[in-house]
């Protein structure tokens, strides 16, 4: 929504891009659910009333849909009442992701989002778990004896054990994981691997990196392949990744595909099966590990670190879990970043934290569209799970006050994407 134009002519304006966006949305999930867009040839036009014929909906509102989004370069009439694709909607047919973004934003985001003042009436505070607080195990198990948030309220009425909810389960994982991927302003791969790119790696000859808390090994096999002398070793909590069972409470659904979500979708193409647990695979066997430097292992959540003498633990951050289960069991932040103090004073090695999910500083941005994007992200999943993302300062105010009675964590480079957001924490061991 033009921010600088609703600044500059006011509330109204505001409120009526307000309305067109809405209006967007729901026409969207109107043209997914009756397949229209795939009935319009990718490079040719069509009769808008032969396309409503063969859809099975009323011409007139089918050009009601069209001339709308139309007005915003999605779709457009090359001659009266034909109808054709542009480089925007074309898009959608060639990848399914896009569409499954939006059935997901039009059925599940939105609906959660439009009950969250109803669930802080209903609830009040305890579904305003902070993942990062003194109190949020209390908070988070307050949360999960009342009600599960909006999320619940918004589908109270479904029942995840009646026919067809397996089906339903799995479109909405692929629908969440596409709208993590195109809406939530999580940044690509390829920008962490650019910015951990930018320290000095060949100064470390052949030594071992532990990447903790990984859903691949793509990461890894990405940096491998620039730093072929690096031995990289692949944490993966694969319990983690396992899809509870489905519970009588519909948001339990929900909760089941969110810590589930980067499950066989994402792993299982990447990781032969494992051995038992904190046991590598063979370097070499297994689509997980197919560059001789990186070696994939399992180890669950709590476990203690058994490579103890790494030149760097580059660490994934717990992704917000929802009331009641985790995949790190409701260990905090500062429980996850405590047990790498000792290793890295013994080790004199670096921590890196991602941080690409991370909340920026308020205003810290040069574009505001960045900052956003990063909180509606963080509002969403408080709306469909009662569990946020963490700011960035909290972070470092964690991270600033672990260390020892030798020492401390101190943060000593901050590696930025190309629109600012911070994407890695550089961490190091300071003697006192």
């Amino acid at each position: 929504m033009g921010a600088s134009r609703a600044a500059i002519n006011g509330a109204p304006q505001f409120l009526r891009d307000l309305a067109v966006q809405v209006e967007i949305l729901a026409c969207l999930h109107w043209l997914v659910e009756f397949q229209i867009l795939a009935c319009i040839p990718l490079e040719e036009s069509v009769l808008l009333k032969d396309l409503a014929d063969l859809a099975g909906v009323p011409a007139g509102q089918l050009a009601r849909v069209v001339r709308l989004t139309a007005s915003r370069g999605f779709l457009h009439e090359p001659e009266a009442d034909h109808v054709a694709h542009t480089q925007l909607s074309a898009q959608f047919i060639t990848n399914q992701s896009l569409l499954d973004a939006t059935v997901f934003m039009a059925e599940c985001a939105a609906p959660a989002a439009l009950q969250m003042s109803f669930a802080t009436h209903r609830f009040g505070g305890a579904s305003a778990a902070n993942p990062t607080g003194a109190g949020a195990g209390a908070a988070v198990a307050a949360a999960a004896a009342a009600a599960d948030g909006a999320f619940d309220l918004a589908f109270a009425t479904q029942d995840p054990s009646s026919q067809g909810a397996g089906r339903e389960q799995s479109r909405m994982r692929r629908g969440w994981s596409a709208y993590l991927a195109h809406l939530s302003g999580s940044h690509a791969e390829s920008e962490v691997v650019n910015a951990l790119l930018r320290l000095s790696w060949s100064n470390l000859g052949n030594a071992c990196v532990v990447e903790v808390g990984a859903h691949s090994a793509s990461l890894a096999r990405a940096l491998a392949h620039h730093c072929p002398n690096l031995r990289l070793v692949v944490q993966i909590d694969r319990k983690a990744q396992q899809q509870p069972s489905p519970s009588p409470a519909p948001v339990s659904m929900w909760n089941g595909m969110l810590s589930g979500v980067f499950c066989q979708d994402e792993v299982a193409d990447h990781l032969a099966p494992p051995r038992q647990e904190g046991s590598p695979s063979s370097s070499g066997s297994g689509s997980g590990a197919n560059h001789p430097g990186v070696t994939v292992t399992y180890r669950a959540a709590g476990m203690p670190q058994p490579i103890t003498d790494a030149a760097a633990y580059i660490i994934h951050l717990t992704p917000p879990h929802p009331s009641g289960g985790g995949a790190e069991g409701g260990r905090t932040l500062r429980t996850q970043l405590d047990e790498y103090v000792g290793l890295l004073r013994a080790s004199r090695g670096i921590m890196l934290v991602l941080t690409a999910d991370v909340l920026p500083e308020p205003g810290s941005m040069p574009n505001p569209e960045v900052e956003a994007v990063a909180r509606a992200r963080d509002l969403s999943m408080f709306q469909l799970s009662n569990r946020g993302a963490v700011e960035l300062a909290d972070l470092l105010g964690i991270i600033n006050s672990l260390g020892d009675g030798f020492g401390k964590l101190t943060v000593i480079n901050k590696l930025r994407a190309p629109d600012g957001l911070v994407l890695v924490l550089v961490v190091k061991y300071q003697a006192c």
